[in-house]
């Protein structure tokens, strides 16, 4: 409800000021929704605004995404326009948003209104870094059994290869078989789409090195997050050996927080319900 309130003082405005200025506003905006929703922000406020970019309508949204080959930057979002600039392959760029209806990003330079690029010569890059630590509960049969603090640590870059992953670690208290137990996991999220195969999914996994099964190897889960369905998919439960005891389960999540958040959840229920 917050959000949806939020969202449509933006809409109102986002029309009448300048987008840096509107950016401004979703940041700020997006630290009160971190106060009231858990820290859940991600494009939730800019969902569903418009406003008018060169003479057409789009859908504002602020993302970041790879070229992945060299490609024309055009005064429309058909490629019958007039030809206003180029991108080159490897360059980072941050989007104003996609015209209604069609497979084209606008995308500013120096802070105006600069032309359209087709999606298919981008793909989507993921921001990990967090504002600030996330806290959790997990629930099994009604009752608290663990709670968590999420915190991110630091950004991996792998030199001759095109991803960079967020690390993060975890923090937890919970009790097993009528044992309080702390523990400690380490996470990592791609922020490149998961072998470049589908451009919206990403990679995340959980490790849990302090955490052994009863052959005394360590427990690992992986799940994977499409981005553009706002959903993730938990494809693996398995130790670093034996990866044959799979589990599928699907959760909605609309960020990256919440993203994080369900993948930590599904494991530790794993762990639990092995464990009952």
């Amino acid at each position: 409800m917050v959000i949806d309130q939020l969202r449509k003082r933006v809409s109102n405005i986002a029309m009448l000021i300048p987008r840096r200025i509107l950016r401004a506003l979703f940041f700020s905006f997006c630290f009160i929704v971190l106060a009231v929703n858990g820290g859940i922000c991600e494009e939730d406020l800019s969902k569903g605004i418009e406003r008018k970019f060169l003479g057409f309508t789009i859908n504002v949204s602020d993302k970041t995404y790879l070229v992945v080959k060299d490609a024309n930057v055009r005064a429309g979002p058909k490629t019958k326009y007039r030809r206003v600039g180029k991108l080159q392959k490897g360059v980072r760029i941050n989007t104003v948003g996609n015209v209604k209806g069609t497979k084209w990003i606008a995308i500013e330079r120096n802070n105006k209104d600069f032309g359209f690029v087709y999606i298919k010569v981008l793909s989507r890059v993921l921001e990990g870094k967090l504002m600030s630590p996330v806290n959790g509960t997990i629930m099994k049969d009604g009752r608290p059994r663990c709670i968590y603090t999420l915190s991110f640590i630091k950004k991996t870059v792998f030199p001759g290869f095109s991803q960079i992953i967020s690390d993060y670690t975890v923090v937890f208290a919970c009790k097993i078989i009528s044992k309080k137990i702390k523990f400690v996991a380490n996470m990592f999220l791609t922020e490149l789409p998961y072998k470049q195969k589908d451009r919206n999914i990403f990679q995340i996994t959980v490790d849990l090195p302090n955490v052994t099964d009863k052959n005394g190897e360590i427990i690992s889960g992986t799940s994977f997050f499409d981005v553009g369905r706002n959903l993730l998919t938990f494809e693996a439960a398995f130790n670093s050996k034996n990866s044959g005891d799979r589990v599928k389960y699907r959760s909605k999540a609309r960020s990256i927080p919440e993203a994080l958040k369900s993948a930590i959840e599904w494991k530790i229920l794993t762990l639990l319900n092995q464990n009952h």
